[in-house]
């Protein structure tokens, strides 16, 4: 167990309400999706498993941004969160950016092997939530990747050293500010069935309607499905950003919905 485990991994009760899960993909990944009918974890080089990565409460992933071949076309499932998932592991970012370098100089890419130890959250879906609230006011301001405004508002205890990483990754303190950092990632090895009730809606681009086995995307889904226009030689980056930001305004109406039911 790490230390940010231990530490918010205690027996404290907080009242949250569950934000839904996000698990994006390519159009190549998305076509197994299809066809299968199942969301299902697939090889990860980074931890030598089968993982199946979800971002909780927005979309935070994003790959080939430069790319404009259809191949790389993003489409995210929202995951209904009452759903249950079994938790491998958790971290307060995207782990896979670690070893990019993404985060550089803020933590090397070549403390990937300590660092995915040091900021694991474990595997119990509250203590993510409990990490939220240490660093965010509310949930709505997790989605939108507002962080208090001090490192010190957090009132963390000095010896956890990575929390003060955490924070200056959140706010950026070193360099241009991406608030795709401030996410938390869930890695599961559970296989989830394409339904419309595990999956509350899906971002796709048109492209996708023309393939066999998407009757999926004519269930009915609790929020309209969003899909997106394709640009030519547009490059992926803007997709990802327009699945990131309605992904936000999706958990946001989800929340909406919960206080009114």
């Amino acid at each position: 167990m790490s230390d940010l485990e231990e530490h918010f991994n205690n027996n404290e009760d907080i009242n949250y309400k569950e934000l839904p899960l996000y698990h994006t993909c390519d159009m190549d990944a998305a076509r197994v999706i299809f066809n299968s009918k199942k969301i299902s974890p697939s090889p990860c080089p980074k931890f030598l498993e089968n993982i199946l990565y979800l971002f909780l409460g927005k979309s935070s992933y994003k790959k080939n941004a430069e790319k404009t071949q259809s191949r790389y076309y993003p489409v995210s499932f929202c995951i209904n969160p009452k759903i249950k998932i079994n938790i491998l592991r958790s971290y307060p970012l995207d782990s896979g950016a670690i070893k990019e370098g993404i985060y550089e100089p803020i933590i090397a890419k070549e403390k990937f092997e300590v660092v995915k130890e040091q900021y694991n959250l474990g595997n119990q879906i509250k203590t993510c939530y409990k990490f939220i609230f240490s660093f965010f006011e509310k949930l709505e301001y997790y989605i939108k990747s507002v962080p208090f405004k001090s490192y010190t508002d957090s009132a963390l205890p000095p010896h956890l050293y990575e929390t003060k990483e955490i924070y200056d990754i959140y706010t950026q303190a070193y360099g241009e500010r991406d608030v795709r950092s401030a996410t938390i990632e869930v890695q599961s090895n559970d296989v989830i069935d394409l339904n419309s009730h595990n999956v509350l809606t899906v971002f796709y681009p048109t492209v996708l309607q023309q393939y066999n086995n998407t009757d999926f995307l004519n269930e009915n889904f609790m929020f309209e499905p969003l899909i997106y226009s394709e640009a030519r030689l547009a490059a992926c980056s803007k997709y990802y950003d327009y699945i990131y930001e309605e992904s936000q305004n999706i958990s946001i109406k989800y929340l909406d919905h919960c206080e009114s039911n």
